[in-house]
């Protein structure tokens, strides 16, 4: 028992400065976790957790996607990790610079009870300076591995609200 309570307290130590850092921007607003909407593949809901000031994992849940020709509404989602690049537009000290960075990465999908496949991520964030949320537009060429190899496509915007 003590044992168990000592990893338990020793990994919560380890882990805290993970969790509370959110991403801090120039600006020093920090974020760590959003939740809001999404059109387009998946349409539906969308969280996304920053890790640190550059890193965040994107969840979306909804429905409908296009994969190996074929247009799906079954329950879709993804799980990408997304890297974070600031200062691709504006001049450096400029709003732009800090507000509107890219991202790309890579995650996995899951359309309907067969569907599975890996997804490249590219997209553009607009994160506002003063209020907690941000709008987002992406899109991810997708490999589907089952039921049969193939491609699809999947494209999103929406927006998060922060807390």
């Amino acid at each position: 028992m003590k044992t168990a309570l000592l990893l338990t307290l020793g990994a919560s130590l380890l882990l805290a400065p993970a969790l509370s850092a959110g991403p801090l921007s120039a600006n020093g607003r920090a974020h760590e976790l959003g939740l809001g909407l999404r059109l387009g593949a998946p349409a539906g809901l969308t969280l996304k957790y920053w890790m640190d000031n550059e890193d965040a994992l994107d969840l979306a849940v909804g429905a409908y996607g296009y994969y190996r020709g074929n247009y799906t509404s079954d329950i879709n989602m993804h799980l990408d990790f997304q890297h974070h690049q600031f200062g691709v537009f504006g001049s450096p000290g400029s709003e732009v610079y800090n507000q509107l960075p890219i991202y790309y990465g890579v995650g996995a999908m899951l359309n309907g009870p067969d569907v599975l496949g890996l997804r490249l991520v590219g997209g553009l964030t607009w994160l506002f300076e003063n209020n907690p949320f941000d709008l987002f537009f992406d899109l991810a060429p997708t490999l589907v591995i089952t039921p049969g190899p193939g491609f699809g496509i999947d494209a999103g915007l929406g927006g998060r609200f922060y807390f």
